[in-house]
C-alpha cells in the first residue's frame, strides 16, 4: 500500500471517528464514554468503508458479491447503532446518509441509489420498531426520503467524475443525430423522387408537344432535323445522329456535335457491326467506357471521341424492320445511359418513325394527285394541236427567267410548278369556248377568264403546295397597270412569281400558231411586248427577258438554251 493511500486511511478514520461524536452530542447526549463509545464505532464503520474503498480495484470490484456483503455489513452495523442509540434521534442517521452517498461513488450507477433505498427501508424499521417512538412524524418522513435521494446524489456525483452522466447525453445525442440523419435521408429520397416525377412530366409534355410539331411538319429534311436537335437536347449529349436506310447501307441524313468527315465517311452495313445489327435486330444498344474498346473499333469511321453511346431503331408500330437508326453519345452528366433514357429515347424515334412514314405516305398521295392534274393538263393540250407544248414552254421560260432575276432554287422551283399548273383551270371550260378558231366574243371572253379561279378550286387540296403558288396561278393574268384579272391589281401588288408566269405564258401564244393566224417570230413578239413595257409588263422583268434572247441583233432571234445545272 502506498503512503499517500496510507496517509488516506488515517484521514478517514479521523473524519469518520469525528463525524459519529459530534452527530452524539448534536442529539444531547454529552457523556464522554458515550461520545467516545460513538467515536469508536464511527472509527470502525469508517475502516469498513475504507476497506470497501481499498478493494475498488482489487478483488472485490464494486458490484461484485464480496463487495455487496462488506455494503450489506455496513448497513447492519449502522441499523444496529441506531436500534441502541435512540431509534430515529439516533446520530446513526448520519452514517447511514454518509454509506449511501459512498456506495454511488463508486462508478457504477445504481448501487448508490440501491443503498440508499435499503438504508431507507432499514431506517424506516428502526423508527417504526425502534426502543424509542417517533414523536416528529414529518421530520421522519423527511430523513427516510433523504438517503435515496442522497444516493442520487453520490450517482450524480460519479457520473460527474467518472463520465457517465457524458455517456447518457453522448447516447441521447447519437440518437438524435441518428434520427436527424434518418428524417434528412427521407427528405433527400422525397426529394429525388419529386425531381424525378418532375423530369419524367417534363419529358412527357415534351414528347406530346414534339409529336404535334412533328405532325404539322410537311418537309422531311425539318423534321430529321429537329429529331436531332430534341435528341441531343433532351439526352443532355455532346452528339446525336439519324441514319436511314439507303439500298444496303446506313447514311447520317442529319447529325449535332459531328464533323461532315464524319458523316461522309460513316456508313455501316445493314445487318454489319452495331449501328447495323439494330437495323435487323430492332434492339438498343447502350455502350460505355467500361464496356472495353471493341464497340468503339466498330465505329472508328467516327472521329470524335466516343465515351458513351445510345442507339435506337426508328421503327413504327406497324413495320416489320426498322427504318433507321437514332443515336446520342457523349452524355455530358453522367458516365453512362441509364434506361430512363433508352426509354425516351426509344418513344422519340417511335414518333419520327410515325412522322416519317406519314410523310411518306403524304407525299406518295400528293405526287398521284399532282401527276393527275399535270396528266389533265396535258389531256387539254391535246385536244388543240396548236397549243401542244405550250405548258412545258411556259415553264422553260419562267424558270430560265427566276434564275436569271437571281430567285433562290426554292423559289425557282414553286415558279416552275405554279408555271405546270397555270392553266390547269381551262378543264372547267367548254369546248366550244376553249377549242373556238376564231376571236372570242365578250361574253366568251369571260367565261374564258373564269379559268383561273377554276384552277384555284382545283389545287386547294394539295396542301403540299404553298399558298404562294396558288397565288401565281390566280394572278398571271394580270396587267403592270392594273388592267388585268380577275382582280385588277397593279405593279408590286402583282405577286413577282405570276408576273413571271404571265410574260412567259404571253410570249409562247404569240409565237404559237393559232386557227386564226399564225405564230409572230420572236423577233417579232419581242418586238410587241417592247411596245406594251409598263403597261401590260414590268420593265425589269422584260428587260431581263430579253436576256434571255439575242435581241436587237441581225441574227436570227433564238432561246439561249445556256445548259445550267440542275435544269431539267
Amino acid at each position: 500500500m502506498s503512503r499517500a493511500w496510507q496517509g488516506g486511511m488515517r484521514l478517514v478514520l479521523v473524519l469518520g471517528g469525528g463525524l459519529v461524536a459530534v452527530s452524539a452530542f448534536m442529539a444531547g447526549d454529552t457523556r464522554a464514554g458515550s461520545m467516545l463509545g460513538w467515536g469508536a464505532a464511527g472509527s470502525a464503520l469508517a475502516l469498513l468503508v475504507l476497506a470497501l474503498l481499498s478493494l475498488k480495484n482489487g478483488a472485490c470490484p464494486p458490484g461484485s458479491a464480496s463487495w455487496k456483503v462488506l455494503t450489506g455489513l455496513q448497513l447492519l452495523v449502522c441499523a444496529g447503532l441506531a436500534w441502541s442509540s435512540g431509534g430515529a434521534t439516533s446520530p446513526a442517521f448520519f452514517l447511514l446518509l454518509y454509506l449511501s452517498t459512498i456506495s454511488g461513488l463508486h462508478r457504477e450507477p445504481w448501487l448508490g441509489l440501491a443503498t440508499g433505498g435499503l438504508a431507507a427501508v432499514l431506517w424506516l424499521f428502526v423508527g417504526l420498531l425502534g426502543p424509542v417512538p417517533v414523536r416528529d412524524l414529518p421530520l421522519f418522513a423527511a430523513s427516510v426520503l433523504a438517503m435515496p435521494v442522497f444516493g442520487c446524489l453520490g450517482l450524480l456525483v460519479a457520473a460527474l467524475q467518472g463520465g457517465a452522466l457524458a455517456e447518457v447525453l453522448g447516447e441521447s445525442s447519437r440518437k438524435l443525430e441518428q434520427a436527424y440523419a434518418a428524417t434528412r435521408q427521407q427528405a433527400q429520397e422525397r426529394e429525388r423522387r419529386e425531381q424525378e416525377l418532375y423530369e419524367n412530366q417534363r419529358k412527357l409534355a415534351g414528347l406530346i408537344h414534339l409529336s404535334q410539331q412533328l405532325s404539322s411538319i410537311r418537309q422531311p429534311d425539318q423534321l430529321l432535323a429537329m429529331v436531332a436537335r430534341i435528341a441531343k437536347e433532351e439526352m443532355n449529349s455532346a452528339l446525336s445522329m439519324v441514319l436511314l436506310v439507303h439500298g444496303q447501307e446506313l447514311r447520317v441524313v442529319c447529325s449535332h456535335g459531328i464533323s461532315q468527315l464524319s458523316v461522309e465517311a460513316f456508313r455501316p452495313r445493314v445487318g454489319a457491326g452495331p449501328l447495323g445489327g439494330i437495323v435487323v435486330s430492332g434492339k438498343s444498344l447502350r455502350f460505355s467506357d467500361a464496356d472495353g474498346e471493341a464497340w468503339r473499333q466498330a465505329l472508328e469511321e467516327i472521329r470524335e471521341r466516343l465515351r458513351t453511346l445510345l442507339a435506337v431503331p426508328i421503327q413504327s408500330p406497324h413495320e416489320k424492320l426498322p427504318m433507321g437508326v437514332l443515336v446520342v453519345g457523349n452524355l455530358l452528366v453522367g458516365s453512362r445511359y441509364e434506361s430512363e433514357h433508352e426509354d425516351f429515347l426509344t418513344l422519340l424515334a417511335t414518333d419520327a418513325a410515325i412522322a416519317i412514314r406519314n410523310l411518306s405516305l403524304y407525299a406518295e398521295v400528293e405526287r398521284s394527285y399532282f401527276e393527275i392534274i399535270q396528266a389533265l393538263a396535258q389531256a387539254i393540250e391535246a385536244k388543240d394541236p396548236y397549243t401542244s407544248g405550250h405548258v412545258a414552254r411556259v415553264r422553260t421560260y419562267a424558270t430560265r427567267l427566276a434564275k436569271a432575276l437571281g430567285l433562290p432554287p426554292e423559289e425557282v422551283e414553286l415558279i416552275s410548278k405554279a408555271a405546270i399548273l397555270h392553266d390547269v383551270g381551262k378543264i372547267s371550260i367548254p369546248d366550244k369556248v376553249l377549242m373556238k378558231p376564231g376571236a372570242l366574243s365578250d361574253e366568251e371572253f369571260e367565261v374564258m377568264k373564269s379559268h383561273v379561279e377554276n384552277a384555284l378550286h382545283i389545287l386547294k387540296d394539295i396542301r403540299s403546295l404553298p399558298p404562294r403558288v396558288f397565288e401565281m396561278v390566280l394572278h398571271h393574268h394580270e396587267r403592270y397597270d392594273g388592267g388585268g384579272y380577275p382582280h385588277g391589281l397593279k405593279g408590286e401588288e402583282i405577286p413577282l412569281g405570276a408576273q413571271i408566269i404571265g410574260l412567259a405564258d404571253t410570249f409562247d401564244a404569240m409565237t404559237s400558231d393559232r386557227p386564226y393566224r399564225k405564230g409572230f417570230s420572236a423577233e417579232e413578239a419581242l418586238s410587241r411586248m417592247e411596245e406594251a413595257m409598263g403597261t401590260q409588263f414590268n420593265p425589269r422583268l422584260l428587260k431581263a427577258f430579253f436576256g434571255l434572247f439575242e435581241f436587237r441583233t441581225r441574227k436570227p432571234l433564238t432561246l439561249n438554251l445556256r445548259h445550267e445545272k440542275g435544269e431539267r
